[in-house]
């Protein structure tokens, strides 16, 4: 018997297993990199879900984020205004949240841009918004990527969107 030939066939061997034991955690990493980036999207979607929801069942929330939704320069007073900006930060820090997700490649880069995108559109559409995220900006409240890719997105303006007008003739039927 030559132990040298059965060495060698061991050898052999033990190299498959190697590389099928490498090939198999290389798909069960890659499995779990998938199922944590769905999770991510998933907490994410529901926790900005949660905030619409709440802001919906909520009269007084309801009415300081319709009242943002002005353009025409309406004022807070100062409780109204500090109501205002405790929303608008939980909102933009989920957004917030989600861009810096997406910068670990954690979840997923196009909702990323779309949190990025609707940011960007409330900023641009409504002054209310823009004096808030001014005014986080100054005070740092926003970590620099977030601001750098918020400023950097195009936006829509959906001021025609969220006019009086429409409101009142699709809620006073």
């Amino acid at each position: 018997m030559n132990w040298d030939a059965i060495g060698a066939v061991g050898e052999i061997f033990g190299a498959f297993a190697v590389v099928a034991t490498v090939l198999y955690l290389a798909r069960e990493t890659r499995k779990n990199a998938q199922a944590i980036d769905a999770t991510a999207s998933r907490d994410a979607a529901q926790q900005i879900s949660e905030w619409h929801r709440e802001a919906a069942r909520d009269p007084e929330i309801r009415r300081i984020v319709m009242k943002s939704f002005s353009t025409d320069g309406v004022e807070y007073s100062s409780e109204e205004w500090w109501e205002f900006r405790a929303l608008a930060i939980s909102l933009f820090f989920l957004y917030q949240s989600q861009f810096f997700h997406s910068t670990l490649n954690v979840g997923s880069d196009e909702e990323s841009e779309m949190y990025i995108r609707y940011a960007k559109d409330i900023i641009n559409s409504f002054p209310i918004w823009r004096r808030f995220w001014e005014q986080g900006i100054a005070s740092g409240l926003f970590i620099q990527g977030y601001v750098d890719a918020v400023q950097a997105s195009r936006g829509e303006d959906l001021t025609e969107l969220f006019s009086s007008h429409q409101f009142e003739s699709e809620y006073d039927t």
